[in-house]
């Protein structure tokens, strides 16, 4: 999975990934409970100078990553916040749900 980790931090940092791109990326390595600094650091900052761009799933899929791997990353959490709040009519009940559980743990 370090591999996998590691190709994935080139190719965010090489590529403008999608919005979409960026939240599964964060939710395929954390349904394997993988935390790893480099891509969560990579995935952070690529959602960040994009966060507006995210609609209401990959916005709560993103926070929910963040929450289960116990990934601290303070503006991204806030990014993930402001534009929750912007968007909120977007989201259904499981957006609603993932996204205030997820800000609830980090």
């Amino acid at each position: 999975m370090e591999a996998s980790a590691s190709a994935a931090v080139q190719m965010i940092q090489r590529e403008r990934f999608s919005p979409q791109d960026v939240s599964n990326i964060a939710w395929s390595f954390a349904t394997v409970c993988m935390s790893n600094g480099p891509l969560m650091d990579a995935m952070s900052a690529s959602a960040i100078s994009r966060i507006t761009e995210f609609r209401a799933q990959e916005l709560a899929n993103t926070a929910w990553s963040l929450a289960t791997v116990l990934y601290q990353h303070r503006p991204l959490r806030q990014a993930i916040s402001e534009s929750s709040v912007r968007t909120c009519s977007q989201f259904n009940t499981q957006n609603l749900a993932n996204t205030s559980w997820a800000m609830a743990v980090v």
